[in-house]
């Protein structure tokens, strides 16, 4: 058994089980179908995106397959300072961008939105130190 094959048995025994646990809860609390269509509504964007995942895995599975075959592992990366000032401006802008767009939805701002914007910002930012920490001297070329 793969790892592709044993994460797919664990998201589709999740799957499953939601599925269960929704017939229960729509079966025994009286009035509860339109929860249960929401959590399905809610958990749609899950599954599209886990299924895009899955198959771009696919892909890099297959590349690697053959970097393998072809004893060529290594990707040479060429970035310029004006790269790494693009990368600091969208670091900066994408938790904004998040903000601005709860703000122009309507909703109140609330401390999940500023803990998302803040994790948003350290993930970014946790990624531009791993790509430009491998730099050559540690300066970007």
């Amino acid at each position: 058994m793969t790892g592709k094959d044993i994460v797919m048995d664990f998201v589709f025994s999740i799957f499953s089980f939601s599925l269960i646990a929704g017939a229960i809860y729509l079966i025994t609390v009286p009035d509860s179908a339109s929860m249960v269509v929401s959590f399905l509504k809610a958990f749609a964007p899950v599954m599209l995106i886990s299924g895009i995942l899955f198959f771009k895995l696919s892909r890099i599975k297959k590349r690697v397959t053959k970097s393998r075959q072809d004893s060529d592992f290594i990707i040479i990366l060429r970035l310029t300072y004006w790269d790494k000032i693009k990368s600091d401006i969208l670091a900066l802008l994408l938790p904004l961008l998040m903000s601005v767009l709860v703000l122009i939805s309507g909703r109140s701002y609330d401390s999940f939105d500023l803990m998302s914007a803040i994790v948003v910002y350290l993930i970014m930012i946790f990624w531009q130190k791993t790509i430009f920490a491998k730099t050559r001297d540690g300066n970007v070329v």
